[in-house]
């Protein structure tokens, strides 16, 4: 019986019958099981088998919408069905990873990258969304102000409980606008984001699975959590462009109360909580000596 790894080259090579493999490269990612041929071919295998085509569709659909909208390269996907395994394919975006530059490279382009990341959240943001559903929010489980003395027993340094009190204070008095609402790439993350180290410039954006509509801050939160300084500088040329604010103390105090392990922000299922107590929110305690207190929250629908 074949592995998974065997029945997606195997899917490969039966999609396409003239293409000569030299070279095989894997990503295994949250959702997905990425194959790349040569290093020029991106084939992407849904995880989820159930939503399969589902989710390769959804994709595409996103892409043939914003192509004409956005500067920058995105990948162009053909699906491919194969003995009920449903994939994409796209051209490989040439360049290196964000995630994989070291300290004095990501000096080097700071500002020029700042400058394309923001144009192309712009561009993403100002793209007709009529075409896909706008469903909840994707900011989930923000905490409790009626239980966050649960976590403050916890935290034994004054400064940090102060800490604590000021970011739960930012985060609880957000206010989501209706016109704050765009189409977002939902997943800047340091993999997704291509590199031209030659020309010292963002090269492409890679991964639209988690499309969607949203509050133009959560475009912004991945960035919080893995580079600040990049968040700092593009979110200034962001707010040249598009006018717009980005409220960058809410970003640092989610994932400031993230660290405290006092909310949950999967960016997934529910809609924003404004000093708001949700009857259908389950407080599951989970104390974990590593991080001496973990308190996660799981909303349900």
């Amino acid at each position: 019986m074949m592995n998974d790894f065997d029945k997606y080259i195997y899917a490969i090579q039966s999609s396409l019958p003239n293409l000569i493999i030299n070279d095989i490269n894997t990503v295994s990612g949250y959702n997905s099981f990425v194959v790349i041929i040569n290093n020029e071919l991106v084939f992407k295998f849904p995880l989820n088998s159930t939503d399969m085509e589902k989710i390769v569709l959804r994709e595409k659909l996103i892409l043939e919408k914003i192509k004409s909208s956005i500067s920058t390269n995105i990948p162009i996907i053909n699906i491919f069905n194969y003995n009920e395994l449903t994939f994409s394919c796209h051209k490989m975006i040439q360049g290196e990873l964000y995630s994989k530059l070291n300290s004095e490279q990501k000096s080097i382009i700071k500002e020029t990258l700042s400058k394309n990341l923001a144009k192309f959240i712009y561009e993403m943001h100002s793209v007709r969304y009529d075409f896909l559903h706008r469903g909840k929010s994707l900011i989930e489980g923000f905490f409790i102000k009626e239980n966050s003395s649960l976590i403050k027993d916890f935290l034994e340094d004054k400064d940090k409980i102060r800490d604590f009190e000021n970011c739960l204070n930012v985060v609880q008095n957000f206010n989501a606008k209706e016109d704050d609402y765009v189409l977002c790439h939902n997943d800047l993350n340091p993999n997704n984001i291509i590199i031209d180290l030659e020309n010292k410039c963002l090269s492409g954006i890679i991964d639209f699975g988690n499309t969607r509509i949203e509050n133009f801050n959560v475009e912004f939160s991945i960035i919080a959590k893995k580079d600040i300084n990049l968040l700092i500088e593009t979110s200034k040329e962001y707010e040249k462009l598009s006018g717009r604010v980005v409220n960058i103390d809410f970003l640092i105090s989610v994932e400031k109360l993230r660290s405290y392990g006092c909310i949950g922000l999967s960016l997934a299922k529910a809609e924003i909580v404004n000093k708001k107590f949700l009857k259908d929110l389950d407080l599951l305690y989970n104390f974990n000596e590593t991080y001496r207190n973990i308190i996660s929250f799981n909303y349900n629908k």
